[in-house]
């Protein structure tokens, strides 16, 4: 996105220097509109900085009374701006005219269109100055609407092809998953932070299904745990399973669909209680 400004600045002698927080989470907002809000910020920058001069885009992420919010300031070391112009030149069908706009082509271009786009994203835009001669700073800041953070699944399966296939299935619904291959490494698992829903198979190498789930149980950590029962045993029922402390029971072969809708209505379910 900087790139094609950073082309245009050099063509006019003037620096372009990104000082950007690696940190700052992702904002959501429209890319497009806020690709034009840069490119006005920055194209006026550039125009108003004389050759020699410096143009900076810095970000960073601030605490606010109202929540988190990403800031993007544009400074530049150009002609300024008068204290009685630094909110005119955000209005529509007005003018800032002194010699140095004059000298510079106008007083700016698309700022109306820059505040009703940042508006638009529930966000505000201001511009701060010393005063003629001593540069600009543009300033944005967004609301932070950071994403919730994807529901966790462990699944318990030997058999490792299978396994696969439902890691994919569910990593491609937005959950995050955990794999485990025996009733071991599941209570490994389970001794850190739990998921948010086991998937456990019956026949294991080591510990059976049934062992782990009754020691799901009995842990005052996992005992709310939602636990889906996959299962090829033809001799185990759902009944069985829902006694013996399950929640849900499926019987191989499941299909993906079957198997993101089980997921899904468990933990509504789970949240809801």
């Amino acid at each position: 996105m900087l790139t094609p400004l950073a082309v245009a600045a050099q063509a006019r002698q003037v620096e372009m220097v990104p000082a950007l927080d690696p940190g700052l989470p992702t904002v959501v907002a429209d890319r497009g509109k806020l690709a034009q809000i840069l490119h006005h910020l920055l194209t006026n920058a550039i125009r108003f900085t004389p050759a020699g001069g410096r143009v900076t885009v810095r970000t960073r992420r601030i605490g606010t009374r109202e929540g988190e919010e990403a800031e993007i300031a544009v400074e530049d070391t150009g002609i300024g701006i008068r204290a009685e112009d630094r909110e005119r030149i955000f209005r529509g069908f007005e003018q800032v005219d002194t010699s140095d706009t004059r000298q510079y082509g106008g007083a700016g271009l698309g700022l109306t269109l820059v505040r009703r786009l940042v508006e638009l994203h529930g966000g505000r835009v201001w511009a701060e100055s010393g005063g003629e001669g001593q540069g600009a700073r543009f300033i944005v800041r967004l609301p932070l609407l950071t994403a919730p953070l994807p529901r966790r699944v462990l699944i318990v399966e030997d058999e490792a092809l299978l396994r696969r296939e439902m890691a994919e299935t569910l990593g491609a619904a937005g959950f995050a998953v955990g794999e485990a291959a025996t009733g071991a490494e599941a209570l490994a698992a389970l001794a850190g932070p739990p998921p948010d829903l086991l998937i456990l198979d019956i026949v294991l190498p080591d510990l059976d299904g049934w062992e782990v789930l009754a020691q799901v149980r009995r842990e005052g950590r996992t005992r709310g745990l939602p636990v889906l029962i996959i299962t090829g045993l033809e001799s185990i029922r759902a009944d069985q399973a829902l006694a013996l402390g399950a929640d849900e029971f499926l019987a191989k072969p499941v299909s993906a669909q079957v198997l993101v809708d089980t997921v899904g209505r468990l933990l509504r379910q789970a949240a809801a209680h």
